[in-house]
C-alpha cells in the first residue's frame, strides 16, 4: 500500500516502470519524487556504486576515515558540499568560500566541513575522536590515542597487517606488511634490514635501530598494537 517512490533523478526509468507495474496489476495511482544526485565537480555520481561512498554507520566507516574523506575531498567540491550536508548560516557559507578562493591552500572549508559532518553523524565524541587521531598521525604522538582511536585505525584508518604468535622479528614483520621494497619493486629481508640500519624504520613513534629486535604483547600499544 505504499502510493509514493523517491529516488535520484537517475532512477527516474526505473520509478515510472514501478507506477506502471502499479497501475497494470492492482488498479492503482502510485506517484514519483525525484532529486538531483550530488555529483562532484568532475561530474562523476558521487556514491557507492562510483566506489567513493562513506557510511554513516561507524561500524563501515569509522569516525576518523569519515573525518578524512571530508578534508580530502576536492577544492572544487567543497563549497557545494558545506552548502548541501551541512546546516551552516549563509553568512558564514559566504566568509567560507570567500577564505577558500583566496587561498585554497589553508583548507578553512574542508576543516570547517569535516568537522560539522562528523559532529552531525558522529556527535562531539566523534569529532573529537577524529581530530585526535588526526593530530597524533601528523605529529607522530601516538602516546595521545586511546584503545579505541587505534581499533578505529585497525579497521579502515591505514593499512593493517594481523600477526599471530607470542613474538615477530621487525625485519620479518616489515617483510610481512610489504614495507621492505627494493627499487625494483622486490619485498625482501634484506631491504629490510637496509631500512632499520639506515634509520629509516620507527615503531609506536620511536626510530628502531636495532634490526634483530623482536616485538611482543608487552611491546605493543593496549598489549595489541604497534
Amino acid at each position: 500500500d505504499c502510493t509514493i517512490q523517491m529516488g535520484g533523478s537517475d532512477q527516474w526509468g526505473n520509478i515510472t516502470s514501478g507506477m506502471d507495474l502499479i497501475r497494470r496489476m492492482n488498479g492503482k495511482q502510485a506517484f514519483a519524487i525525484t532529486y538531483p544526485l550530488i555529483t562532484n565537480a568532475d561530474g562523476t555520481k558521487f556514491g557507492k556504486s562510483m566506489g567513493n561512498a562513506i557510511w554513516l554507520e561507524p561500524q563501515k566507516t569509522s569516525p576518523y576515515r569519515f573525518y578524512q574523506f571530508w578534508r580530502n575531498c576536492a577544492d572544487a567540491d567543497v563549497i557545494n558540499y558545506l552548502k548541501v550536508f551541512t546546516f551552516l548560516p549563509a553568512v558564514q557559507l559566504q566568509e567560507l568560500a570567500a577564505t577558500h578562493v583566496t587561498d585554497p591552500g589553508l583548507q578553512i572549508a574542508h576543516k570547517a566541513l569535516a568537522a560539522e559532518v562528523t559532529k552531525l553523524v558522529h556527535g562531539e565524541e566523534g569529532l573529537a575522536a577524529a581530530l585526535r587521531i588526526s593530530q597524533a598521525l601528523f605529529k607522530n604522538t601516538l602516546s595521545t590515542l586511546v584503545e579505541a582511536d587505534l581499533q578505529q585505525l585497525a579497521q579502515d584508518g591505514l593499512p593493517v597487517t594481523e600477526v599471530q604468535g607470542e613474538a615477530v622479528g621487525i625485519l620479518d614483520l616489515l617483510v610481512a606488511a610489504g614495507l621492505a621494497l627494493t627499487p625494483r619493486g622486490d619485498v625482501t629481508l634484506g631491504q629490510a634490514r637496509k631500512l632499520v640500519q639506515s634509520n629509516a624504520v620507527s615503531v609506536n613513534g620511536e626510530k628502531i635501530t636495532d634490526p634483530e629486535l623482536q616485538l611482543t604483547r608487552e611491546t605493543a600499544l593496549f598489549g595489541r598494537y604497534h
